[in-house]
């Protein structure tokens, strides 16, 4: 996935400059607190993309359980059809009463 490339370079960007920070501590001291802010940032954009997965991953779930009580209910709702026309027949004003459309 593209966001997923753009996240990682993002992720490899901000490595490379803390460990290049590490490596010439000494001359770059006076960047340290934009330093810490880069890693501050780094887990916070690690943890709001794992909180994003898991978010992806209940959406998927509660979308197939929609769409498996749906047909259920479909099921039901033909089953109960069937059964108001066994007992009414082609008593359109009867089987109107239940939206049972009657064809001519």
């Amino acid at each position: 996935m593209a966001g997923e490339k753009v996240l990682g370079a993002l992720l490899t960007e901000m490595d490379v400059m803390v460990n290049g920070l590490d490596a010439h501590a000494a001359e770059l001291g006076h960047l340290d607190s934009r330093k810490a802010a880069v890693q501050t940032l780094r887990v916070e954009i690690v943890e709001v993309n794992q909180e994003q997965e898991m978010a992806k991953a209940l959406t998927q779930e509660l979308t197939a359980d929609l769409r498996a009580k749906m047909k259920a209910a479909r099921k039901e709702l033909r089953l109960l059809r069937k059964g108001v026309q066994a007992m009414y027949g082609d008593d359109v004003q009867m089987l109107e009463e239940f939206g049972i459309k009657v064809k001519s």
